[in-house]
Parts: structure tokens; C-alpha cells; sequence
């Protein structure tokens, strides 16, 4: 099967949408810097109001394999009397998310930091980990606030594995801020939500269920567009790089020229099995929290192209 690299281009805009008006710089970030306050009308109310219609749509999929949404799981833990705890750390019950038994691990006075509340997810049972075990999850931990635009979150993705087994962020909140609506009867409320992934490097694949990546979905769109963007520019400046150095590009005409048009033919194709693993390791970058967007993105596409070639000649 040969895949044309213009139909690849037309992939990528059926899975980005690619927006006229993006600024700059398309690095998403993970870790510390990525705590943030992300308020609950943000998610319900937050922008891009006019996401594609295949954002809420998980589409064909002829994995056999789980689907995301039986890889998800959501919890939450009520910590009572938060402001008289003594303990340096506290762990919140195991709960389960894509057949794995995960708890969040909190630090009321912080990890390794002052002043700060700690908070990292934990994979249980760690100890017991078979050698070479790894997972991919993405995750998100919440603090509650009496004032529903005042909850904070944290968003990021991690490779799990024995000797890497908890994630999260030492500096999550200030702790002079925890009276700021968090504590509502000294009681304080953490709410994770954890993707597991099944991660494939052949082909692009589906990450997140639907509300999960409508959620993130309306915090990071515009991260995902200028993704693509810089990708297209690049490969465009490459182009014309070449065009405008009139030595390089005559030599290089006069080779096309040349050769024949079957030689010509094959040079301007590749195996569709080689393309896919090249974008997979281009696109899925560990700890890059956007990463499961962009492969939701790409897998839907993916599919779409799929379906507008099945039958025809060439793929």
C-alpha cells in the first residue's frame, strides 16, 4: 500500500483544523509549570466554541483492544480536619483506571518545598511490579473550591514504571492560598482523573475518552493548531529554501527531468506503514501534555483518509 505525502497533508488538516490566526510559540508544557487555574466555567463555557464535530465523536475503530473509556477513571478524596493534619504525607485509598490500582499521595506542607502543597499520582502496589513494566497515563489532579472558577488543576502525561511509579508536582498550590475557598468545613476535596493509554508506534492512535478530551480539549486547542502549524511551516521553509537557492534547485530539475517516469512515480511515494510510525515518533512526546490531543487528532484523520480512499487505487 503507497500513501501520496499530499494525502498525508490532507490528514493533517482533517484531524487539526488548522486556524489562520496562532501566535508563536507551540510548546505545551508539563510538570510544576503546568499547574494552572483552570476554572469550571473554562471548561464548560471556555474556548474554542467552534471545536470540529469529530472532537465529540470517538468514530470507527477496528482495535479489538479496550476503548479509552474503559481505560478511565475518575476519584475523589474528602480529607476531613485538613488544618490540624500532622502527618508529613497522606494517602488517599486505591481506586482503579484502565486495570490498574492507582492513590494520590498528598504532602500538606509540601514535598521537599515549603509553603507548599505537594501532589503526585501513585501507582499501587508498586513494590510488586514485574521488571520492565511501563504504562503510559495521562492525568489530571483538582483541588475543590466553594467557588467553582476557583478550582485548580494540574494537567500532564507520564511514562509509569517501577523505579518511576509516582508523578506529579511538589509546588502544587501555596498553602496561604488554601484558605481561599479550598477549605470548606476544614474539609479539603482532590479530584483525579487518569487515562491510561495503549500506545502503539505503528500507526496514530485513540487516547482519551470523550469528556476527558473535551475538557482538555477546550484548555489546550490552541497548543494542538500551532503544533501542526510550526510542522507545515517547517516542512514549507524547507521547500522554499530549496526553490530560492538557484544553483541546488536547477541541479535538482534537471535531475527529475532526467529520470524516468516510473523512477519518478516511486520517488514521490511512500509505504502509508512507514509515514505512520514517522508521525507517531514526531508527534507523541512523553511528558508534552498535549501529545494525546494531537494523536486523537491524527487518528481521527487518519480514519477519515481511510475512508475517502477505500477502494481506490494507490493506497
Amino acid at each position: 500500500a503507497k500513501l501520496k505525502l499530499d494525502l498525508f497533508v490532507k490528514s493533517l488538516k482533517s484531524g487539526a483544523m488548522l486556524g489562520d490566526a496562532l501566535g508563536d510559540d507551540d510548546q505545551s508544557v508539563s510538570g510544576d509549570s503546568m499547574s494552572e487555574w483552570r476554572s469550571c466555567d473554562q471548561i464548560d463555557n471556555g474556548s474554542p466554541s467552534t471545536s470540529p464535530p469529530f472532537w465529540d465523536t470517538d468514530g470507527e475503530d477496528d482495535d479489538p483492544g479496550p476503548c479509552p473509556s474503559n481505560l478511565f477513571g475518575r476519584h475523589t478524596w474528602r480529607i476531613q480536619n485538613f488544618s490540624k493534619e500532622k502527618k508529613r504525607e497522606m494517602k488517599s485509598e486505591p481506586f482503579e483506571a484502565g486495570g490498574f490500582k492507582w492513590y494520590i499521595l498528598v504532602y500538606p506542607q509540601g514535598c521537599d518545598v515549603s509553603n507548599h502543597l505537594s501532589l503526585f499520582l501513585c501507582v499501587a502496589d508498586h513494590d510488586k511490579l514485574l521488571p520492565g513494566w511501563s504504562q503510559f497515563a495521562q492525568f489530571t489532579i483538582a483541588v475543590g473550591n466553594l467557588d467553582p472558577k476557583k478550582v485548580k488543576y494540574s494537567d500532564t502525561l507520564h511514562k509509569f514504571w517501577k523505579k518511576e511509579h509516582d508523578w506529579g508536582w511538589k509546588k502544587f498550590m501555596e498553602l496561604s492560598k488554601i484558605q481561599d475557598g479550598f477549605l470548606v468545613n476544614d474539609v479539603l476535596e482532590i479530584i483525579a482523573q487518569v487515562q491510561v493509554i495503549r500506545e502503539k508506534v505503528d500507526r496514530p492512535f485513540r487516547c482519551l475518552e470523550r469528556p476527558y478530551r473535551r475538557e482538555l480539549l477546550r484548555v489546550y486547542m490552541t497548543n494542538i493548531e500551532q503544533i501542526y502549524r510550526r510542522f507545515v511551516e517547517e516542512h514549507r521553509s524547507k521547500l522554499s529554501n530549496l526553490i530560492e537557492d538557484k544553483m541546488r534547485w536547477s541541479g535538482f530539475c534537471a535531475f527529475w527531468l532526467a529520470i524516468d517516469t516510473s523512477t519518478r512515480y516511486r520517488m514521490s511515494r511512500e509505504k502509508s506503514d512507514v509515514i505512520l510510525k514517522i508521525i507517531v515518533k514526531h508527534f507523541f512526546v512523553e511528558k508534552e501534555v498535549t501529545s494525546t490531543l494531537v494523536m486523537d487528532s491524527l487518528h481521527t484523520g487518519l480514519k477519515a483518509l481511510e475512508h475517502q480512499c477505500r477502494g481506490k487505487k494507490g493506497w
